[in-house]
């Protein structure tokens, strides 16, 4: 049973977000964005505030499933997110009447938790939809999607990802490694994987497929797969003014692939897995200046230059006014000559390497794009 969630001005919310669970509740919660009305296919994903990607390898797919489905139910219409032990500490969030992004970001994670789950901050802030790489097997593929789903409680999902073009050797364990702490990889066939999601598509299981940090050549070898039935809908991948991947933005433009930007906003400093070359994107004299023009922060900033690029930007944030100020994007526009300038910031460089998988023959970031 579906529910058509609507704001006050009576615009449709099934047009931007397909509820797909009767326990969600009808909500009215306010004035519509000028951002929601423009361009939904956008507003849909920016306003999550926190990627996740790895409830289905991290088990939490029933914590995830409660929060999304139960807890949201529980809080109704009311404008106060109450503490609750299975609301992270960083969600209890408390939304007065007169907080429209407040209302508005309670009212998106209940309607775009299943039109793009993957960018749903709720419960443990887990990711539902990814394909995880030790399901790699065609064989495996189905049951791991229809377990997720019966522990999220959910008929379908409207987007499955596989996170990575790496398999791993099928197993109980995450990160499957040898007694010498290697890890132990499987044989991949790209082409195969994704055959068993389209046939996942098929089945109704989920409404749209698409991938993580592929590069051309692997988005090549299912684009030119013989008897493909659907194209990659998103391809998600690390993108902000340091890294603005223009070649496989222009690339999956023309196949019609829809870029998703994770860490838009730069990442943490964790030189177990951050390129700490790189200096903090946060800090860029450029976007600071350009900032201070409009009276905006730095992230706004990036988060801005990416949506006139007509990326979709996932960002991150714990920080209930972080989480605010980044719906506030809308309200200004970058100049033709701060996009330029903006543009020319980029250093073709990642801050996320993934080097302790770079022996994998199907490793992503050895390509020029």
């Amino acid at each position: 049973m579906k529910r058509e969630v609507t704001f006050k001005q009576g615009m449709p919310m099934e047009h931007l977000f397909p509820v797909t669970t009767n326990r969600l509740p009808e909500l009215r919660p306010g004035e519509a964005s000028a951002a929601q009305q423009d361009d939904p296919h956008i507003s849909a994903i920016w306003l999550a505030m926190e990627k996740g990607d790895m409830a289905q390898a991290e088990r939490n797919e029933t914590r995830c499933g409660i929060s999304i489905t139960e807890r949201v139910a529980q809080i109704g219409v009311r404008n106060r997110v109450t503490s609750s032990p299975d609301w992270p500490r960083h969600f209890q969030l408390v939304l007065s009447e007169k907080s429209a992004s407040g209302r508005e970001y309670v009212m998106t994670m209940m309607c775009a938790a299943t039109r793009f789950p993957e960018a749903v901050p709720l419960a443990s802030v887990k990711d539902p939809t990814v394909l995880w790489n030790t399901f790699h097997p065609p064989e495996l593929v189905r049951p791991a999607l229809e377990k997720s789903l019966r522990l999220l409680k959910f008929d379908y999902i409207d987007l499955y990802i596989i996170e990575l073009p790496l398999a791993f050797k099928p197993g109980d364990a995450i990160y499957p490694q040898d007694e010498n702490r290697k890890y132990l990889y499987h044989q991949t066939d790209l082409c195969a994987t994704w055959e068993a999601l389209e046939a996942c598509k098929d089945a109704g299981l989920v409404k749209s497929i698409g991938v993580s940090n592929f590069n051309r050549r692997q988005l090549e070898q299912i684009l030119h797969k013989k008897g493909l039935k659907y194209k990659p809908a998103v391809n998600q991948v690390e993108c902000h003014p340091y890294f603005t991947q223009p070649k496989l933005r222009e690339f999956c433009n023309l196949h019609g692939i829809v870029i998703v930007g994770y860490s838009p906003l730069g990442t943490c400093r964790d030189p177990t897995w951050v390129n700490m070359k790189i200096p903090p994107l946060l800090e860029d004299p450029v976007l600071n200046a350009v900032a201070t023009k409009y009276k905006k922060t730095a992230a706004q900033v990036a988060l801005r230059y990416q949506i006139q690029r007509k990326i979709v930007v996932i960002p991150k944030s714990f920080n209930p006014e972080r989480i605010k100020q980044n719906f506030e994007i809308f309200d200004f526009s970058l100049a033709d000559e701060e996009m330029k300038a903006i543009d020319a910031l980029n250093k073709n460089q990642r801050y996320v390497e993934l080097l302790i998988w770079k022996d994998h023959l199907e490793y992503p970031f050895d390509d020029d794009y």
